[in-house]
């Protein structure tokens, strides 16, 4: 079984070793490893190089800048394993990750594998650590509701993925958006058929000041709001061709509960227009009513968006 890790990499000489490392030094040692250089002006290709040097298992490709998402795609084209993880180069993985999903995957092969993430700061104090139920081989209609309520679900580096499904839905992020992730991870989740979720932190989430997730450039904020909302549209457009089916209310519910609070940064104008388009859209038909809670919440949205954030931004 081999593992095949797409890092994407610009402007981080400060953080890229450490991401590197930890991958070299996995305890299960099948995997390749597919660095892309999206441009970028520091010093971090001769980083690479010297990886790329010692050790045939790391491969670097250099491309000019599109963005996080266009690195990924590019690298997705030179994978050749049989389970694909991404990982961003500020980021690092826990040493035995790779066998920890070695062992679920050689007991029951699945679409997807879920495992748990640290959040920390650049000096290594922790911020968050999930807590949930980990299972094996479930069927995602029977885990799909519960699965979309967790921090950071549409996050890709927390999930390994089988090539063979990824392929046969030819699976791309779309290029030239901020929030990537939401645009990809749900439609994922909705046509992986198995996932398994294993109660070990495999991954390391470092928020460091300037990046995307860590900006405060109002630009980038607003940029951020609007393109969760194009890729809100583009996801919704996919879905409708598909049967009714618990899965497919889950995910429309949420993605419009994520669509709904990320325009609670957005300020005057910007604020107006956002909420707005989301009324004009009746996106809250989508949030399905398959408990009390999200009745409740499909109710308060139809009444006020601002009074829904008030009392939902934070839960």
């Amino acid at each position: 079984m081999k593992f095949s890790i797409v890092v994407p990499v610009y402007n981080v000489e400060k953080y890229i070793d450490k991401c590197l490392k930890s991958i070299k030094e996995q305890s299960y040692t099948n995997f390749e490893v597919i660095i892309v250089n999206d441009g970028s002006p520091d010093n971090s290709q001769a980083i690479i190089d010297n990886y790329v040097k010692e050790d045939d298992r790391f491969k670097s490709l250099i491309k000019k800048n599109g963005g996080l998402s266009d690195a990924r795609n590019y690298g997705l084209k030179y994978i050749k394993g049989n389970y694909l993880l991404f990982v961003d180069s500020d980021d690092y993985l826990d040493k035995d990750i790779l066998r920890k999903l070695y062992e679920v995957l050689s007991r029951n092969r699945v679409d997807i594998v879920r495992f748990k993430c640290l959040t920390e700061d650049h000096s290594g104090v922790v911020l968050y650590k999930e807590n949930y139920e980990a299972y094996e081989n479930r069927i995602m209609e029977d885990v799909i509701c519960e699965l979309v309520t967790r921090a950071f679900v549409e996050t890709a580096c927390l999930y390994c993925y089988d090539i063979e499904f990824w392929k046969k839905y030819n699976f791309k992020y779309c290029t030239n958006r901020l929030h990537e992730d939401y645009g990809l991870i749900p439609l994922i989740l909705y046509y992986a058929n198995t996932i398994s979720s294993i109660d070990f932190i495999g991954y390391h989430y470092v928020q460091r000041e300037g990046s995307i997730t860590k900006e405060n450039d109002y630009e980038k904020v607003r940029k951020k709001s609007f393109d969760t909302y194009y890729q809100y549209c583009s996801m919704v457009d996919n879905l409708k061709i598909e049967e009714s089916s618990r899965k497919k209310e889950a995910i429309l519910t949420y993605i419009t509960e994520c669509l709904i609070i990320k325009g609670a940064w957005l300020k005057g104008k910007d604020y107006k227009k956002y909420y707005r388009m989301l009324r004009k859209d009746r996106v809250c038909r989508n949030i399905a009513t398959y408990n009390i809670k999200k009745k409740i919440k499909r109710i308060i949205a139809s009444v006020s968006f601002r009074l829904y954030l008030i009392i939902f931004k934070n839960k």
